[in-house]
């Protein structure tokens, strides 16, 4: 299951002091307004959400395994050679995230961010265990993943994120 939201109009600044203190308080930290929503939303509805900066996405956004040879240098600035049973992220480049652990820096929000592609997703949990395991990379999205979701928190997790996002500004364009 794979939804991709379309939302325009964004200002990426500093969190409200509350999302701060409520991101804090559960051992994550605050990254900015619009990645913070995700986390916030995760939180509250156990559904990881991920925002991708869609200028920095090249073409239509697929999920797939792995080719030959292919590597990714995620968020936390490492680069990470993946195997064929590795599910990914691509747009007509390549990577752009390691499906249910971490997104790609190469598309990352970041301060010139005016539209984001936002990514609500059911990911086979074995299949991001064997991952995170061989990686070594656990995330918070990760270790939800592990225990299953359903699409009805899916669905209300990503009209909950599409709402704060409004709240900020920004407009809903699109949704596949």
């Amino acid at each position: 299951l794979y939804y991709l939201a379309k939302i325009e109009n964004l200002k990426v600044e500093d969190s409200d002091v509350t999302w701060v203190k409520k991101l804090n308080d559960s051992g994550i930290r605050s990254v900015n307004n619009l990645t913070d929503i995700t986390n916030i939303v995760m939180l509250e509805y156990g559904q990881p959400l991920h925002a991708f900066d869609e200028q920095k996405v090249r073409g239509s956004v697929k999920v797939r395994t792995v080719r030959k040879g292919e590597k990714i240098t995620t968020l936390d600035n490492k680069k990470r050679q993946l195997v064929q049973a590795d599910l990914l992220i691509t747009d007509m480049t390549g990577p752009i995230a390691i499906a249910g652990i971490m997104g790609g820096k190469d598309s990352e929000v970041t301060e010139n961010t005016q539209t984001i592609l936002l990514e609500a997703a059911i990911f086979d949990p074995v299949a991001i265990r064997k991952t995170t395991s061989r990686l070594g990379l656990q995330s918070e999205a990760s270790k939800r993943f592990y225990h299953g979701l359903t699409k009805k928190r899916l669905l209300e997790a990503l009209n909950a994120a599409i709402k704060m996002y409004e709240d900020l500004g920004g407009k809903l364009t699109a949704i596949s």
